[in-house]
């Protein structure tokens, strides 16, 4: 056991194979079941080891949300290629609801009540702050282009989170399950075109 928690922190793997485990273990029983002795015995480290990275499991759910927020700004900025702002509006949120569909757990983990006192997180804060800023700019450009509603910035960036937010959150709890994926699809599809249609509303 002492070889092979020595062989996994000496090649720089722990932290990575920690995280990993713990995704997992969300997955399985969600946040009140995760505990870094439970990990450590997963992947086969001694119950001290955890803490050469994370001093409690908080930090380790905080390093998780950083995680997420990065990926989760990646696959919105990667979304973003279309020259038309409203198609761009489109794609990245599906691209934000997509990988919450992917990813359901981090997807809770970002925006619940698992990380305790997550404002004294200043990496968290800007990882989320990052994510959100993505949105916001494309909706700001829009406004001073004249594509999007003439009204301010935050509150219009917050409406369309709102609604992007809100599918996505009913779709990874099930709440559409009985639709079937060929109409969720179909329903992703009207959604985004409705957030879009509301945006570019000239009715101010």
């Amino acid at each position: 056991m002492a070889q092979t928690d020595k062989s996994t922190y000496h090649h720089g793997n722990l932290k990575q194979d920690l995280m990993e485990s713990a995704v997992k273990r969300l997955a399985k029983g969600g946040i009140e079941n995760l505990s870094l002795r439970s990990i450590s015995r997963e992947i086969g480290v001694s119950q001290t080891a955890p803490y050469r990275h994370f001093s409690n499991k908080n930090e380790l759910l905080v390093a998780l949300a950083i995680r997420g927020f990065e990926e989760l700004t990646h696959e919105m900025v990667r979304a973003d290629r279309d020259e038309d702002i409203c198609i761009r509006l489109q794609q990245i949120s599906i691209a934000y609801i997509s990988y919450a569909r992917k990813n359901p757990e981090i997807y809770r983990l970002l925006f619940g009540t698992g990380i305790v006192d997550r404002d004294d997180y200043q990496s968290l804060c800007v990882a989320g702050d990052e994510t959100y800023f993505v949105l916001v700019n494309l909706i700001d450009e829009g406004i001073k282009s004249g594509a999007f509603r003439n009204m301010p910035t935050m509150y219009l960036a917050n409406s369309v989170w709102s609604l992007v937010h809100g599918l996505a959150t009913l779709i990874i709890d099930d709440n559409f399950s009985a639709l079937g994926e060929a109409l969720i699809a179909e329903q992703l599809d009207a959604s985004v075109a409705f957030l879009v249609a509301g945006a570019t509303s000239k009715q101010d």
